[in-house]
């Protein structure tokens, strides 16, 4: 009974941040554009590390890559911004760890 009444409540609360983060309003021109530029930072610092500690030789795709993934996932989470937080969950996976993307990549995910 316990295990059902904590898995009830893990549940609800993702699925009210999950209400809440699509309910906030949409991203403008300026805060898109700044949003991009500081999480391909992100993933770029996360590319760096990772290739610098990796030792079974490096992914060709940063979405198939664990370090990566994990490294940009702690980074975002830890800062405690909402608004980087909703723009990374709303890139799909092949967008959300390309450290080669500009504003043009993204801009049609966010309309």
């Amino acid at each position: 009974m316990k295990q059902f009444f904590v898995f009830l409540v893990l549940a609800s609360s993702m699925l009210m941040s999950l209400s809440v983060a699509y309910a906030a309003p949409p991203f403008s021109e300026s805060d898109l554009n700044a949003l991009n530029v500081e999480h391909v930072r992100i993933v770029r610092q996360a590319q760096r590390a990772c290739a610098a500690n990796y030792h079974r030789g490096v992914a060709r795709y940063n979405h198939r890559n664990p370090c990566i993934i994990g490294a940009v996932e702690r980074h975002v989470r830890s800062l405690d911004r909402p608004a980087l937080l909703r723009f990374h969950q709303q890139l799909p996976l092949r967008r959300r760890f390309d450290a080669h993307r500009n504003l043009n990549n993204v801009r049609r995910f966010f309309n």
